[in-house]
This record gives C-alpha cells, sequence and structure tokens, in this order.
C-alpha cells in the first residue's frame, strides 16, 4: 500500500494550543516562529500529520500571524496530529521543556474533528511615555472617537509593497473601541477576510511618535470563529 493510502487511514485530532510569545522572542518573523514551534513539536516526540508530495510539511498552522516586534498573550496554533496514547497533558509535559523561556504555554487540547479558527477581533496595548500629559495625543484621540461615534471615514495611506502605489483607506469599520490609562492606550480592533488595521496606523492616527513607545505592543486579547 502506497503512503497516500496509510496516510488516509490514520486516525487523527487536531492539537490547539494557546501561547505566549515575549521577550526578544516577539523580534521573530512568522516564518520564523512556525519553525521555532515546528521544531520544538519534533522534539517532543508529537506525532504529525504531513501533506504528501516531494516536499512534505507539518499540517500545522498559526491562524493569526503576528507582526514582527509585537507581544502576545494569546497566539493560537493548531496541528494535525496523530490519535493515541497521547493526552494532552503528556505533550505540554513534553513541550515544555523544548520551548524557549520567553514561549509559555497557556493551554493545550486535543479534538477529535478537524478544527480551525477565524480570529474576528484582537485588542492592542501600547505604552507611551508621558501620554496623559501630551495634547497632541489628547487631541488625536478625542478626534478619533468622534469620528468613530458618527461613522467618519478614517482614513490612512497604506503602502503596498515595493514599487507599488499607496492607497488610501478608511479603517473606521476596523476599530471598535478605545480605551486609555495613564500611560497606555488600548485598541480593539475588528479583523474580517478583507483585513484589518495595521500597529502602525494606529499609532499614526493617535499621533504616538514610535520613539515614545517604552516596550513592543502587546496583543492582550483575540476572539476566535471555530469552524
Amino acid at each position: 500500500m502506497g503512503t497516500t493510502g496509510l496516510t488516509a487511514e490514520l486516525k487523527t485530532q487536531t492539537l490547539v494550543m494557546t501561547f505566549r510569545i515575549d521577550g526578544n522572542l516577539c523580534y521573530l518573523s512568522h516564518h520564523e516562529t512556525v519553525t521555532m514551534l515546528q521544531r520544538a513539536l519534533i522534539r517532543a516526540g508529537v506525532r504529525m500529520i504531513y501533506s504528501q508530495g516531494f516536499n512534505p510539511r507539518p499540517r500545522m498552522s498559526l491562524p493569526l500571524p503576528r507582526a514582527v516586534g509585537v507581544r502576545s498573550d494569546c497566539e493560537m496554533l493548531c496541528a494535525l496530529v496523530e490519535a493515541g496514547e497521547d493526552t494532552a497533558e503528556s505533550i505540554r509535559f513534553r513541550l515544555e521543556g523544548q520551548l524557549p523561556k520567553d514561549c509559555t504555554i497557556r493551554d493545550i487540547r486535543l479534538t477529535d474533528n478537524r478544527t480551525s479558527f477565524q480570529p474576528v477581533a484582537a485588542t492592542y496595548r501600547i505604552s507611551v511615555s508621558n501620554l496623559a500629559t501630551d495634547p497632541a495625543i489628547q487631541q488625536a484621540m478625542a478626534r478619533l472617537r468622534e469620528d468613530l461615534a458618527e461613522r467618519r471615514p478614517v482614513e490612512v495611506e497604506r503602502a503596498n509593497g515595493t514599487g507599488r502605489p499607496s492607497r488610501i483607506l478608511d479603517v473606521g469599520p476596523y476599530l471598535t473601541k478605545i480605551e486609555q490609562g495613564t500611560d497606555w492606550v488600548s485598541c480593539r480592533c475588528r479583523i474580517t477576510p478583507e483585513g484589518s488595521v495595521r500597529i502602525e496606523e494606529l499609532l499614526t492616527l493617535l499621533r504616538i511618535d514610535p520613539a515614545r513607545v517604552v516596550e513592543p505592543v502587546r496583543r492582550e486579547s483575540v476572539e476566535w470563529k471555530q469552524d
């Protein structure tokens, strides 16, 4: 029997893991993060399902790629694995010994069906020095809240890549909530198949100089739709 037949007969489960990214790991690219997790899973002895063809790859994904330089409390990994004697707890125990210290597992579970998740919203916290006493930021925040309340366009200029012209985009439909503390701003952003607002666009809208951001932006929460 060929490899395809053997793969088809395997009973599979979906490994769903949520985890934190802190420290210097926040500067890993999406591809580097995937590679880090893939290697940790292999070293932990997790029996992953691979794609077919000349260059098989683990059937795993991060449903909401993280921008470089963003810390996160709520990353998610979905991986197709062979069903067997492993439990979520045994996988967690082995995997925790293979991950770097700034990658912390929050939860692991196994589902009997092929499960996928679509992000629908994310909340980001931006820490800013002297936020409460900066009139330019306060005025920009008040104006942005007013524009959102009145459903007026909130336009940003978005680059489309090297050699391609930028475009003007209304990101108002993606912004649902803006809160402020003494030294931070929190923004809840809708995520749709068409896209979302980018962190650098939030900084521009709020007149926040990136040099004033005192620590990497943190993704505090993500709301998911399960398929």
